[in-house]
């Protein structure tokens, strides 16, 4: 990997070449990448209800004894 610190100014045109090239070839993908986390899905939500549902009738149950 060049050092960019010490490379010349012809190395560093090279360098960028070579990377504005790569980089071009991502963009002709047309990917949409989101690289936020997302919402969750239906499936999900109804998983984490259920155990939520189960934790809150055990919690329920103990306080009662």
């Amino acid at each position: 990997m060049l050092n960019y610190t010490s490379a010349s100014a012809a190395e560093l045109e090279q360098e960028y070449a070579l990377v504005s090239r790569d980089y071009d070839k991502c963009k002709q993908q047309g990917l949409q990448l989101n690289m936020a986390r997302g919402k969750p899905s239906k499936k999900q939500l109804d998983l984490v209800c259920s155990a939520d549902h189960v934790i809150h009738e055990r919690q329920a149950g103990s306080a009662a004894d």
